[in-house]
């Protein structure tokens, strides 16, 4: 088996590479949100039920602020938006709002 290594590093995402290496690894159970700029760990029995992480595990550096209240917050006042209408209706939910677009639009 050939190794071939990347002639520059790669550049990191989140925190540090642990959390980088984490978050791809389907091994392990931390799972990152760019929509909600939001780390949690699924509960695998409960659908839709996650538990937030605050802080990395591995660098113990506090994450940013998840979005997920301003998300849903603007979504409701600038596109009559609620709760209901993003589960039953996700094609009204507009573009920028399936990617962290929203929120970088924004200076969030």
């Amino acid at each position: 088996m050939i190794i071939q290594r990347a002639s520059e590093p790669l550049p990191r995402i989140h925190c540090c590479s642990k959390m980088d290496y984490a978050i791809q690894d389907p091994r392990i159970p931390i799972q990152y949100s760019p929509v909600s700029r939001s780390y949690f760990l699924p509960f695998i029995t409960m659908k839709n039920v996650v538990h937030p992480i605050t802080h990395c595990p591995w660098c113990g550096k506090e994450f940013l602020k998840n979005l997920y209240d301003e998300y849903h917050e603007i979504l409701e006042k600038e596109y009559g938006l609620d709760n209901y209408d993003l589960d039953d209706h996700p094609e009204k939910i507009p573009e920028e709002f399936k990617s962290d677009a929203w929120w970088k639009k924004r200076g969030l």
